[in-house]
């Protein structure tokens, strides 16, 4: 089993540094700017200057004193009326003001013509528009294996025809689930025949919506027969313009949140307005805060109490005294008793005491090997000899036998 996994591994690092080796030209970006000057996947190069060959005046915008309206412009009806321009945006995400809102609806009502092309709108100019779109999260859309083949499609109310274009990549999918109904014009579907490209009428003008930027990009536009969706999409919001604002404003805000002006970009704040990643961050920290409640305690399996090992000879002892206690065979104590102290000197001297005891000979020799006082062998070896002689032992005897013979056990 050791071997199979390295093999494995050696497998695996071979396969990796050759893939790595045969990279030998550098990917594209795959970022998504649209901007004039970007010749990449998804930059905007190729829809500028379909633009300019299209239209007589591109004015490009890349400051906010270079919008095509004024910021005092409101729905006052009395409010001039002023035609011909057309303002064109393209950018993943866009985000403004609440005074920049109010400005480019006011802008379309006084008879120009906007057109915004972004999977994220802000979602206080939805609400001024009455407009809801429906956009796939990022981390949704591009799955592993979600690229294929997908397509849009161009096609008017008031005509039957429909003409799809397509290219390989990840899938057309946003579409405009809310609009007015009575103003709304839909010119285009996504792959599943929903709205992904509307015409609201605001006052004099239109407001032309986008669902999905990609279609604009260089690498859409640049499939096959494609650049006939830019020029078709153009040729349906009219001709008569004289002046296109294209926007690079915007596309250096989309990261930025300008909500408030007293209020700087908070990411939090961006995630909240979005109803399904509000809910999903809230799942989420409610989650992690059940987890970190619930394993605040340190969990431990319980550990077994530890039984002390029993003494066997302190309990046999101990059965056996109790025993001869009851028994009252003082006689048979002192006996073993003896016997037990015999066979100490035996082996701790060398000592083999006479039976019967002579204490003279016995007193010197135990004496002289233990280095014990003569009178207390003395006095030992006449209690014993004194024990042995008689028939039944009294307690006080068993007991004084007992002291002389543990007296003599205790070192100095």
């Amino acid at each position: 089993m050791y071997r199979l996994v390295i093999y494995g591994w050696i497998a695996v690092t071979v396969l990796v540094t050759g893939c790595i080796g045969g990279q030998n030209r550098k990917m594209p970006s795959l970022k998504e700017t649209y901007k004039k000057n970007d010749k990449i996947p998804f930059g905007g190069s190729v829809v500028y200057n379909e633009l300019k060959e299209d239209f007589d005046s591109v004015i490009v915008v890349e400051r906010k004193q270079q919008l095509p309206y004024d910021g005092s412009l409101d729905d006052d009806e009395t409010t001039p009326v002023s035609f011909g321009d057309f303002f064109v945006i393209i950018t993943p995400r866009i985000f403004m003001t609440e005074e920049e809102a109010n400005s480019l609806v006011a802008f379309v009502r006084r008879g120009n013509d906007l057109m915004i092309a972004a999977a994220d709108l802000d979602s206080y100019f939805l609400e001024l528009i009455g407009v809801q779109i429906i956009n796939v999260p990022a981390f949704l859309e591009r799955m592993p294996g979600t690229m294929a083949d997908t397509k849009v499609s161009l096609s008017i109310q008031k005509s039957a025809e429909t003409v799809a274009f397509g290219y390989f990549y990840y899938p057309l999918l946003n579409y405009f689930k809310k609009f007015p109904e009575t103003r709304t014009q839909i010119l285009g579907l996504n792959e599943r025949g929903e709205p992904d490209f509307i015409s609201v009428s605001i006052g004099a003008g239109h407001l032309y919506l986008h669902a999905s930027p990609r279609v604009f990009s260089d690498y859409f536009l640049l499939t096959g027969n494609n650049i006939q969706y830019a020029k078709r999409a153009f040729s349906l919001m009219g001709s008569a313009h004289t002046t296109v604002h294209w926007d690079e404003y915007f596309k250096k805000l989309r990261n930025k949140q300008n909500k408030a002006p007293e209020k700087s970009f908070s990411s939090l704040d961006a995630i909240m307005q979005r109803p399904l990643l509000k809910w999903a961050l809230l799942l989420g920290g409610a989650a992690l805060f059940f987890f970190v409640f619930s394993n605040v305690k340190r969990r431990q399996q319980a550990i077994p109490r530890k039984v002390p090992v029993a003494n066997d000879s302190v309990d046999f002892a101990e059965t056996m005294g109790r025993l001869y206690f009851l028994n009252k065979d003082n006689k048979n104590i002192a006996s073993k008793m003896i016997g037990y102290f015999r066979e100490h000197v035996r082996t701790r001297f060398f000592i083999h005491l006479s039976d019967p005891l002579s204490v003279k000979e016995d007193t010197v020799r135990l004496a002289q090997k233990s280095g014990k006082p003569v009178e207390q062998i003395t006095e030992l070896l006449n209690c014993i000899q004194g024990v042995e002689a008689s028939a039944e032992i009294t307690d006080e005897e068993l007991l004084m036998l007992n002291l002389q013979i543990e007296k003599f056990y205790k070192k100095k």
